[in-house]
């Protein structure tokens, strides 16, 4: 009996000092040495300090034959980091090669629909040099900047070469994107000229949850957009077209990466 538990306890402990090497061994993509340190009894899901998994790291060094390997030992797709990532999130993030092969070779997260809604904010809206406060509130309005956001994000979505499990939807859905563009105009008296820069804050919730998946705004603070001095009234819609399409691209991927890392929006 005795000898039965000492044997045991010795399979037990080669078996969990085999985990940094399936790991390492993963994450170079040597699947061949993945599928002997795994059949030695190394565990498929054994993990880095900050949680990942050797399907993960597979998955993010674009191993798309140790990606399957790791799967036909037992490897869990759902499993995730302590950043919230899954080994196809960390894939589709990926900037190394081999990427759209290890997308198929994962399992695929399910869909979510999200709805966008939009709003514009004029509070920003202080003055200018070139029309009236109302008349400048009224041209901003007929502009409509904030459509010109949600198009941006949708171009953004449909241009992605690598498609995101997410599904832009007019209402309804899972999830509710929310959006509220704030143009900013101020009066430069001194150049007789107006200065533009425009905020977008974005909000994400799953339906069912109180609390937001992503808040954040962009083009505001020291790391925002860059303002635009403009000397007549044309130039406003060109600026907000720029701004608008700078925005989208990074509102989506923003929205995509945060739902994905959402235990509550994935399988």
């Amino acid at each position: 009996m005795v000898a039965s538990l000492l044997l045991l306890f010795s399979v037990t402990a080669l078996a969990a000092d085999l985990g940094p090497d399936l790991l390492a061994a993963a994450k170079k993509g040597q699947t061949q040495r993945v599928e002997s340190l795994a059949g030695k009894g190394a565990s498929v899901e054994s993990t880095e300090k900050d949680g990942r998994t050797a399907l993960m790291l597979a998955a993010k060094y674009g191993h798309a034959a140790t990606v399957r390997a790791l799967l036909a030992k037992g490897a869990k797709p759902e499993s995730r980091d302590k950043q919230g990532w899954t080994a196809y999130g960390l894939a589709l993030f990926s900037s190394a090669g081999g990427r759209e092969e290890v997308l198929k070779a994962l399992p695929q997260p399910a869909t979510v629909r999200l709805a966008v809604k939009a709003a514009l904010g004029t509070e920003n809206l202080y003055n200018s040099c070139l029309m009236s406060l109302p008349q400048l509130v009224e041209q901003v309005r007929a502009m409509q900047p904030e459509s010109r956001v949600v198009a941006a994000v949708r171009n953004a979505a449909a241009a992605a070469a690598v498609k995101g499990p997410v599904e832009l939807v007019a209402e309804g859905g899972d999830a509710v994107l929310s959006l509220r563009v704030r143009p900013r105009v101020g009066c430069l008296e001194q150049q007789s000229s107006d200065n533009l820069s425009l905020e977008v804050d974005v909000r994400v919730v799953v339906n069912g949850e109180g609390s937001a998946v992503l808040e954040k705004t962009y083009g505001g603070g020291f790391k925002g957009l860059r303002e635009q001095i403009v000397t007549s009234q044309a130039q406003y819609t060109p600026v907000f077209d720029e701004w608008a399409k700078k925005h989208g691209g990074a509102i989506y991927w923003a929205v995509v990466e945060a739902l994905l890392r959402h235990e509550g929006s994935g399988r």
